[in-house]
């Protein structure tokens, strides 16, 4: 990856917002790749085009944060408590978090552990286990799509 490039000062006299501008630019993208092939090639293209994209922006995201160390971190972000906040503004910009309740993921194997090892339970930990085997039910497999380029 390049090094960073730092934002340029507007070259315009006016002040356009940067989604305007962002928005601008990625109406513009798709005609400035070429494309060999048929018109299912190109569907494929525009997926890879915007697939990539989203993969440098990730990036891109990532480092820009850590280059704005006048940010608070992580951590303290979350000690702001559940709900909405605007932890800091600079300007026309300003940094909002959304901090939500800590998930919660229940523990099969302990839900059984510590009802077998309870004297009220009359079942041993092997017919618990059998029961919740027959409880479980399928979600929908996780998928991943994902669009490669031969090199030719």
């Amino acid at each position: 990856m390049p090094a960073r490039r730092k934002i340029a000062e507007p070259a315009e006299p006016f002040y356009r917002p940067v989604k305007d501008q962002v928005k601008e630019l990625m109406e513009a993208l798709p005609s400035k790749i070429s494309i060999r092939g048929t018109n299912a090639g190109a569907s494929l293209a525009a997926i890879l085009l915007w697939q990539e994209v989203e993969r440098i922006a990730g990036e891109e995201m990532e480092a820009a944060y850590k280059d704005a160390t006048m940010l608070p971190d992580d951590a303290t972000l979350r000690e702001q408590g559940e709900g909405d906040h605007i932890p800091y503004t600079a300007g026309n910009f300003i940094l909002t978090t959304k901090v939500s309740k800590p998930g919660a993921r229940f523990d099969k194997d302990q839900f059984i552990n510590e009802l077998a090892n309870d004297p009220a339970c009359k079942l041993g930990r092997e017919a618990l286990m059998k029961m919740a085997l027959k409880c479980t039910k399928e979600t929908k497999a996780p998928l991943k799509k994902r669009v490669l380029e031969r090199e030719t």
